[in-house]
């Protein structure tokens, strides 16, 4: 997702202040090094996930205490804070999802609950607040975008569809995804709702990220245990051999991918960046590493994710490649974004 700037003392002002239940058992510690960044996530509180949003380190929680909830992504638009996330519509296990924004805080309920629906990305262009996510209609998923609140499908219910990524650019709205084909995930970019396949049903493939450089799409994933990226259709193999790719940006001339590579010797997921073909380790590979977006700000690299030992994860978030955990518990980071 593309980067907004703002003055971020204007915006934590607004999240302390208006965000219910807020105290310091809320907070974790601040830190300078990452004070211009805001982390979409959760925390485990109780056996409980809890969306979450961070800034400066410090933990923010969005949820309804008791529900299982989810921060997936984080937007920010001139003095606003925006926040889509999912949240389980009761404390009983396995009850269904629905989708809420929070705007400085404050929750608005987008869907109702009747069907169980995910939150995968989030958009925002002017007075337009784009939510893409997953509605599952009793047999399969639909992917699907909610404009200011006013769903629109962009699979049909004879098809499984997932949809993982959003921009907006130019007045055209891009979206990245898959959909089911003859036993393989196909990906499917979509412009102003029309579909173009950019992968075929030989190898199973699927689309999780995207970004938009004046009239060019990038879009990053996978493609049969190869990490890609695809430009005007064209694809690039990031890394082969066990790989996925999960977070692209673009900066001038230079092209950014994050992406997860298995790593034979330490049996470990291991998080890496690719630069215009030079490669950088992320994490060691001693501990499985989940890396969720990039922004590049001003030279600065800033990378969202987390590593878990087996038992605990820890949100984390790399700023030219050193490590801050965010996390105050259990926790995981799934977006990123940077503010001034």
């Amino acid at each position: 997702m593309n980067v907004r700037i703002m003055n971020i003392s204007v915006i934590f002002s607004i999240l302390l202040l208006t965000m219910p239940g807020c105290s310091k058992d809320d907070e974790t510690t601040g830190n300078s090094e990452i004070s211009n960044v805001y982390v979409a996530g959760y925390e485990q509180n109780g056996g409980v996930n809890q969306a979450v949003i961070w800034q400066k380190g410090v933990a923010v929680n969005l949820g309804t205490a008791g529900k299982n909830s989810v921060a997936k992504a984080v937007f920010v638009s001139g003095k606003d804070v925006y926040v889509a996330g999912h949240e389980s519509v009761s404390a009983e296990e396995g009850s269904n999802r629905q989708i809420k924004l929070w705007k400085n805080g404050k929750p608005v309920t987008i869907t109702d609950g009747s069907k169980d629906a995910v939150v995968t990305d989030l958009y925002v262009a002017g007075n337009d607040v784009y939510i893409l996510g997953n509605e599952f209609n009793g047999s399969l998923n639909v992917a699907k975008i909610w404009k200011n609140g006013t769903a629109s499908a962009l699979t049909d219910d004879t098809k499984e569809g997932i949809a993982n990524a959003i921009a907006v650019s130019g007045g055209n709205v891009y979206v990245v995804g898959s959909e089911a084909s003859n036993g393989m995930q196909i990906v499917k970019l979509w412009k102003n709702g029309v579909s173009e396949d950019l992968t075929d049903v030989v190898k199973s493939a699927e689309a999780n990220a995207l970004f938009v450089s004046n009239s060019d799409v990038y879009v990053a994933g996978e493609e049969q245990g190869n990490a890609k990226f695809w430009k005007k259709g064209k694809a690039t193999i990031v890394a082969s051999k066990i790989a996925k790719a999960t977070g692209i940006h673009v900066s001038g001339n230079d092209v950014y991918v994050i992406f997860e590579q298995y790593n034979a010797e330490t049996k470990k997921w291991q998080g890496k960046l690719w630069k215009n073909g030079q490669i950088n380790n992320i994490s060691d590979g001693t501990q499985d590493c989940q890396l969720t977006n990039i922004v590049v700000d001003d030279n600065t690299v800033y990378i969202s994710g987390s590593e878990s030992d087996g038992t605990l994860n820890n949100a984390k978030v790399w700023k030219n490649g050193i490590a801050t955990n965010i996390g105050r518990q259990n926790a995981v980071a799934l977006d990123i974004t940077v503010a001034e």
